[in-house]
């Protein structure tokens, strides 16, 4: 049975989230110290204003898209753009982990 590229990424993305429970991993501290695995630096709850200043400090400001009243258009790329700026600052190592050997490494913590 063959899957493809999107069906993978799907089936990952569910996995991760049944291991990590419902998009959150707790690292055996308080409750502040909880986040969600997708969105480890909470992207999608900082306001438009604060999305705009991330692109303009990380040199995306061509990206930016905005709409009639002054917010973002493209919110959803310009969050994808930041998640992969955040994730190339990462230990090179993690990105070629499969989500198995993540949590592994999560756990050993």
């Amino acid at each position: 049975m063959k899957f493809s590229k999107s069906q993978l990424k799907q089936i990952i993305k569910e996995e991760i989230l049944i291991v990590l429970g419902e998009g959150h991993y707790h690292d055996m501290g308080g409750e502040d110290e909880m986040y969600d695995v997708m969105d480890p630096h909470g992207f999608k709850d900082m306001a438009d204003d604060e999305l705009i200043s991330m692109m303009r400090t990380n040199g995306m400001e061509e990206m930016i898209v905005l709409d009639g009243e002054g917010g973002l258009a493209n919110r959803e790329e310009v969050i994808a753009a930041l998640k992969d700026v955040e994730s190339s600052e990462a230990p090179p190592n993690m990105s070629s982990m499969s989500w198995e050997e993540k949590a592994a490494l999560m756990a050993d913590r």
